[in-house]
This record gives structure tokens, C-alpha cells and sequence, in this order.
């Protein structure tokens, strides 16, 4: 799951909003946000033989800025404006903060809301920016008896949401576009789904779109008149298996743009051998797991207060009291958001700070400076995505956190055991 083209949106949005940080600093992009993204540039063509990845990252976001820019004489009332004045006065003229927010009479939590639109606005225009994919159509024959007509042909947009996703019921809904194809070819499905299934972390519309196409290879190869549906989580991902299948080719048109939407739902396609000289399809996907809030603080009495704060939310919290290895704590626990405590023994806060934003693993992590003394303006200057003077309001928490939360859906109502249908 490592491929930058499946990253999510919020993955990637994290990625640019640091390389905006580092606009300048060519050699830092090129250590950190153009290496991780290698596959995602990629998309946009070969990157000259004398031009470092970082140097094409930072041309490549100047033009999606300039992009944004709309025509005319420019309004900061109007939405598109002020995110375009944002991008340009902040990133690119690299005005402070504190003067930002007078140019457009905001506060700071209306800043950074602004901020944050206008970053995701730049995201989406990036994603109008990749070359069109090719689209493609075959038709198949499955025997002599099972003719079958164009496979369907849908594309999805670059822009996505990775959500909590029940892949069963995805799936369902997914078989019901081809299911008077399937009988008209007289095939059912056998099914078995792991009873407590998790959800797995993907774009539902993008994954829907996939498992039609999966779905419809399946059938134009099926070694019988059933296939078989497996689908199985392990500790890191929940995978949907179709077996009972010959021929399959791993690089025709089909197979092709079956794998471009599995990417684009966050997951990877593979074609792996089976029994009896049959194959398999698989879309592996990333196993959906609570976001982790890390709080950094020697004061035990903080990690009580979060817990307090978000006891009743879709997170999971982790304390740290050591500012010693945190670096090692943070590859470790994997957190979507650091609350990070300035005063502690060894070493302070924004030490800890300047390490994280400096590694290249945990760069992109959401770091959010909490002191008694309101250090907001060096905080964001040294790369915090967001600060609080402690005592941390509750409500100003929850709202900064609340993009981060999403509860699993509700599990849609599936078999637990091996049975055929047709579908």
C-alpha cells in the first residue's frame, strides 16, 4: 500500500501543505514530499534527467497556484480570491502570519479555516492537472455459450474521500449493475465473508466502480458456472478475492483500468495463481483503524484531560511523557495528530518540533503546540499545523480534530458462511 498513487486526499493535502512550507527549499522537498509522492508526479510525466524531483514539485505548484487565479480584479470576499490571495501572499511571498490575518481582517481560526479551503482548492486544481486517462472498451466471449457485451466503462474523478467502508456491501451493491449478465450466463457466486469484518479505508464511489470491473473480468473468465468470493482482513488490510478463473491477462485494457480505479478507491489490484490451475483476482485495501492522537507532555494530568475531552469520540489516545525518542514513538504509534507540550525535561517542545518536521517519515504528521504562554506566532513559523494556549478549550479541540474522526458505517446485513447465489 506503500504506491503514492493510491495515497488519500488527506494524505496527499498533508504532503503539499508541507512542501508549501518548504516552497523554497528545493533540497528539502526533494528529501521529503517529492520522494513520497515520486508515483503521484509521476502521473504528470517524465521528470527531466537534470531536474531534481523537488525542483519539479515547485514548479508544479506554482503553476496549479497561478492556475487558481481567477480573471480580473481580485476580491478577497469572494471564495476563489481569497484562496488564490492566500496561496500567493503566504507560499509564494512568504508574508507572517500576524500580517496575513489583517490583510483579510480575519481571526486566527477563521485564517486557518481559510487556509486550509484554499490548500484543499489547490489539491483539486493539481487533480485537473493530470493528463487524461485513457478510456477503453472490450467485449469478450466466455465459451460458445456466453456471449457477453461491452464491459462497463466508468471513470472517477481525481478528487477523493477516503472514508470507512464496508467492502461487502460495496460489493453487493456493485454486482447488481452485472447482475443480468451473470444470468444470462447462468453464473452464480459462491460467498464467504469473515463474520466482524472490518471496514477498510477507501473511496466508496471509486471502489464501486472496481469491484464492477473485477466483477465483470471474473465473469468473462470464469473457469466454470461459479465463481467463488472470499473476503478476509488480516491485521493491515481486508482483501475481496475472485476465484475459479483461467486467462486472465494482467495487462489488457480491461485488467488496466480495473487497477487505475482500484488505486484510486486506496487499494491494489493483483492476479495470483489458485488450485487446480485456476486464478485469482484480489483488491487488497487498507484496513480501516481509529485515528491515533498522540500527546506528548510529562504532566500525566494532560493525558487525563484529552481523555477526558474525547472519550465519547471515534479516536484513539496514546501519552508519551519522554521528549527523548519521540521520533521512535511516533513511527511506532503512527498518529494522526501530536499534541505537543513545550515545557518538558531534556528537551523542549520545539526541539521536538524541528525533528519531526525535518524527518522524512514524520513530516506529514499533524503536530499541534500546546503551551501556557501564547507562542501561537513562533509555533506556526517553526511548521506547527495548529496551536492552543493551555487551558485547551474542549469545543476548539473537537473542531480542529473533527475533520480527522469519521465512525465506521453501520455494517450492511451479509452472510457469515460459504453460499451460492446468483447475483
Amino acid at each position: 500500500m506503500s504506491d503514492s498513487t493510491s495515497l488519500s486526499s488527506a494524505e496527499l493535502t498533508r504532503h503539499i501543505r508541507f512542501a508549501l512550507l518548504h516552497l523554497y527549499e528545493i533540497d528539502v522537498l526533494d528529501r521529503g514530499p517529492a520522494r513520497v509522492l515520486g508515483g503521484w508526479l509521476a502521473q504528470f510525466g517524465p521528470t527531466p534527467a537534470d531536474m531534481p524531483a523537488g525542483q519539479r514539485l515547485h514548479d508544479l505548484l506554482l503553476r496549479a497556484i497561478e492556475r487558481i487565479k481567477p480573471a480580473g480584479m481580485l476580491d478577497p470576499k469572494l471564495p476563489r480570491h481569497r484562496h488564490y490571495l492566500i496561496l500567493k501572499r503566504r507560499y509564494i511571498d512568504r508574508v507572517p502570519l500576524p500580517q496575513l490575518e489583517a490583510e483579510f481582517s480575519s481571526s486566527n481560526r477563521q485564517f486557518r479555516r481559510d487556509n486550509h479551503r484554499a490548500v484543499e482548492e489547490l489539491v483539486a486544481t493539481l487533480g485537473e492537472m493530470l493528463p487524461p486517462a485513457s478510456q477503453s472498451s472490450t467485449s469478450s466471449e466466455v465459451g460458445s455459450d456466453k456471449t457477453i457485451d461491452e464491459a462497463p466503462n466508468e471513470l472517477t474523478p481525481f478528487s477523493r474521500s477516503i472514508e470507512a467502508v464496508d467492502v461487502w456491501s460495496v460489493f453487493t451493491d456493485a454486482s447488481k449493475t452485472l447482475a443480468a449478465v451473470t444470468n444470462s450466463a447462468g453464473i452464480t457466486i459462491r460467498v464467504n465473508v469473515q463474520p466482524d469484518l472490518p471496514p477498510a479505508n477507501a473511496d466508496r464511489a471509486a471502489l464501486r466502480l472496481a469491484c464492477v470491473k473485477a466483477l465483470w473480468l471474473a465473469i468473462t473468465h470464469c473457469s466454470g458456472s461459479a465463481l467463488n468470493l472470499d473476503i478476509t482482513a488480516n491485521e493491515a488490510d481486508v482483501i475481496l478475492a475472485l476465484s475459479a478463473l483461467s486467462s486472465v491477462a494482467s495487462h489488457d485494457a480491461v485488467w488496466n483500468e480495473t487497477a487505475r480505479l482500484t488505486a484510486l478507491a486506496g487499494g491494489e489490484l493483483r492476479l495470483l495463481p489458485a488450485g487446480n490451475d485456476t486464478q485469482q483476482i484480489t483488491i487488497c485495501l487498507p484496513r480501516h483503524r481509529q485515528p491515533v492522537v498522540l500527546v506528548i507532555d510529562d504532566d500525566p494530568a494532560m493525558l487525563r484531560i484529552i481523555e477526558r475531552y474525547l472519550g465519547l469520540q471515534p479516536v484513539q489516545i496514546r501519552g508519551c511523557r519522554s521528549s527523548e525518542d519521540v521520533i521512535g514513538t511516533v513511527k511506532k504509534t503512527k498518529p494522526t495528530v501530536v499534541l505537543l507540550d513545550i515545557l518538558m525535561p531534556h528537551r523542549d517542545g520545539w526541539e521536538v518540533l524541528q525533528e519531526l518536521k525535518a524527518d522524512t517519515e514524520t513530516y506529514h504528521v499533524n503536530v499541534v503546540v500546546c503551551s501556557i504562554w501564547d507562542e501561537r506566532e513562533l509555533a506556526l513559523t517553526l511548521g506547527a499545523d495548529a496551536f492552543f494556549q493551555k487551558p485547551i478549550d474542549r469545543t476548539a479541540l473537537l473542531e480542529y480534530l473533527g475533520p480527522f474522526m469519521d465512525a465506521p458505517p453501520a455494517p450492511a446485513e451479509r452472510t457469515s458462511s460459504s453460499e451460492a447465489r446468483s447475483v
